[in-house]
């Protein structure tokens, strides 16, 4: 494998011929067809010819992959009155021209990918015309050359600078469609010096030729990948970028996939002092939800960013899958929350249920509840029935370009006003532009412009964000992605997961930084790889609590049972004492959650736990539990306390006698 043979032919029988490079070294005699090697294809080797008359010729030859019988492709004819030439054509800044044709006499061949040629067989004493070409363009002017029996080196150099066809560039980079709207145009430009292109669908080819699109057919869902190079005779050019085309399912496809984008510029009345605000919405999973008439409905849950939010602010909007409009939003920051319930409700002329896009809605039916968390302000709640108004082919203009779309508008019955206009592109996958006038009483509105989009996601999309993390235990969760057929999770570059799931539980993590990404394997057999998101786990072990008084007497030691909650499973779990002369003293350490104190001292005594794990983590300590130990006199300290007391009365009354008397004796 990947070795041939040099093969020689000559009219001499006493010749000999020898092979020669950096590996090997090689001598034969002559024979009708002389065989030498095999040796590795690619270097390039000198090859000797010793003739019986006691001439000699050299000639280089590179050997190439190929036929190793006839017609044998490293053949050489060499006999004493012939001789060969062979060389390397290049440009003026010293670069090989491949594929070029260089011309001796009749005699044609292209050089190879290092610029090199060889002719053998040549007449010594003669002359021949020799020049090099590149289809219509002469690298080397026609020229003449005598033959002679020295070396065949004959090196060329072109002054013209060969053209390589400028980049193709495809028109789009990314587009999402489903099987049911094949086949699809592929769209490319070409550049000047352009012969013809070359497509390539996950690196097989799949169109060659002068055209500037391509027809794609797709037989099944998955994710592919196009290519483009475009050819000319001097070489190749590939486009700068690749082109990425997801293909969907018609069943169960869904409008919007994890990971979906839109940004509108948006106006409020009246007018927000900021002016005009940058929202972004961006797809982050599915749930399902509670609407305002009480019926369950199937939501996108999208996290919605504003420019000019706070620091602390939350939103999230919750869309109807079948609807595309809102059926819960909330908004919160640390001073105040608000929660809307939407319900939306749609019926034919003929009084049927049915859905906004079925195209035969005639009649809508809206009720909503504003719960605004903010002291004294009242809630908001509107109930209208409406008419509802549908236009295809509507051209509507935003910030990201212009629109052929199908045009909604829900208006009041109450009073007539156009409570919602909404414009719908395919493209997009979303409303490029919505007018939303408060319902009931129309004080206020919201018009939302689009100004750009990501499309259908190229690579599966993480719905856990890069974050750190205070638990041992999570969750790696990843929106469907096409119609993957299973998922590999990796985790710091090593496979944790495989299976159809799009989520996968951790349990016990150690502390530590984990760089998740999700793989997908896809019906055409090629694998899509995720951005890498990054989680910190930096475990707070959880503070026990003592189940015992804040602060109690008592008269005697009986032994105190002393318990603490098991807030988690750990390792060990341990008591500390306090004294009433201030010694900490860790009078437990196990796996119990309680333990029976027998040494309590005269006076306060004080109680704290705290539990930890072998690594060396250990929670705070506890809240505290005083216990003051007050022991009661007995019956002989009683006794003796009367005595002394006695005592003392007797004394100060004798006292008193005798500074009466002396007073007495003074007068």
């Amino acid at each position: 494998v990947n070795h041939n043979w040099i093969t020689i032919e000559s009219t001499d029988q006493q010749a000999e011929f020898s092979v020669v490079s950096d590996a090997t070294s090689e001598t034969v005699q002559y024979s009708q067809l002389v065989s030498l090697g095999p040796y590795p294809v690619g270097d390039y080797y000198s090859v000797n010819a010793a003739f019986g008359d006691g001439q000699e010729r050299d000639v280089v030859i590179k050997l190439r992959t190929g036929s190793s019988t006839e017609p044998f492709i490293n053949h050489l004819s060499l006999n004493p009155d012939e001789n060969c030439r062979f060389g390397i054509l290049s440009d003026i800044y010293d670069n090989p021209i491949p594929n070029a044709v260089v011309t001796i006499g009749s005699h044609s061949v292209y050089t190879d990918d290092d610029g090199f040629y060889l002719f053998c067989g040549l007449t010594i004493g003669s002359q021949y015309n020799i020049s090099a070409t590149s289809g219509p363009i002469e690298l080397v002017s026609l020229s003449m050359v005598e033959i002679d029996s020295g070396i065949g080196w004959f090196n060329m150099t072109s002054q013209i600078i060969p053209e390589k066809p400028a980049a193709p560039e495809f028109l789009l980079q990314s587009f999402d469609m489903s099987i049911a709207e094949s086949p699809r145009t592929i769209d490319w430009s070409g550049g000047d010096y352009t012969d013809h292109f070359e497509l390539f669908i996950d690196g097989e080819l799949a169109y060659r030729g002068f055209n500037e699109y391509y027809e794609f057919a797709p037989s099944e869902p998955g994710t592919y990948v196009f290519s483009l190079v475009a050819i000319n005779p001097n070489g190749t050019t590939d486009a700068t970028k690749s082109l990425t085309v997801v293909v969907l399912d018609d069943a169960g496809a869904g409008f919007w996939n994890v990971g979906m984008s839109w940004s509108y510029d948006v106006d409020y009345y009246p007018v927000s002092s900021d002016g005009t605000h940058n929202v972004t919405m961006t797809v982050a999973g599915t749930e399902s939800m509670i609407d305002a008439f009480g019926n369950p409905q199937d939501c996108y849950l999208m996290k919605v960013v504003d420019e000019y939010d706070s620091p602390d602010r939350v939103r999230y909007h919750w869309i109807d899958t079948d609807n595309l409009l809102k059926v819960r939003t909330y908004s919160e920051t640390s001073q105040y929350f608000v929660d809307g319930t939407m319900g939306w409700s749609y019926t034919t002329d003929g009084n049927q249920e049915t859905n906004l896009f079925s195209g035969t809605a005639a009649f809508a039916h809206f009720n909503r509840t504003n719960i605004i968390g903010v002291p004294g302000h009242p809630n908001g709640y509107d109930d209208t029935t409406n008419t509802v108004t549908i236009v295809e082919g509507v051209i509507i203009e935003t910030p990201s370009g212009t629109y052929s779309t199908t045009y909604y508008k829900i208006t009041d019955q109450n009073d007539n006003v156009d409570s919602w206009e909404l414009w719908y592109n395919d493209t997009v996958r979303n409303w490029v532009k919505i007018v939303d006038r408060l319902p009931g009483s129309h004080s206020e509105s919201v018009t939302y412009h689009l100004n750009g989009f990501s499309g259908m996601p190229s690579q599966p999309q993480f719905v856990t964000e890069t974050s750190t993390i205070n638990t041992k235990h999570y969750t790696v969760e990843w929106g469907p992605f096409a119609s993957a057929t299973s998922y590999d999770l990796l985790r710091n570059g090593e496979i944790v997961y495989t299976g159809e799931s799009t989520s996968f539980a951790v349990e016990n993590q150690d502390d530590g930084v984990y760089e998740y990404q999700i793989t997908a394997r896809l019906f055409s057999g090629s694998q899509v790889s995720s951005e890498v998101i990054s989680i910190e786990v930096d475990f707070k072990i959880p503070t026990p609590e003592l189940n015992l008084p804040y602060a109690q007497d008592l008269a005697e030691d009986t032994g105190l049972y002393i318990e603490w909650t098991q807030t988690i499973d750990a390792d060990w779990y341990a008591l500390q004492h306090t004294s009433p002369d201030g010694l900490v003293t860790e009078v437990y350490n196990g796996t119990d959650n309680f333990f029976t104190f027998d040494e309590l001292e005269e006076g306060q005594n004080r109680f704290r736990a705290n539990l930890g794990f072998d690594g060396g983590k250990y929670s705070e300590l506890s809240n505290s539990s005083y216990v003051n130990l007050i022991t009661p006199p007995t019956d002989e300290s009683k006794d003796v306390s009367f005595v002394s007391l006695f005592a003392l009365v007797t004394v100060i009354g004798l006292a008193a006698i005798v500074l009466n008397q002396r007073g007495e004796n003074d007068e």
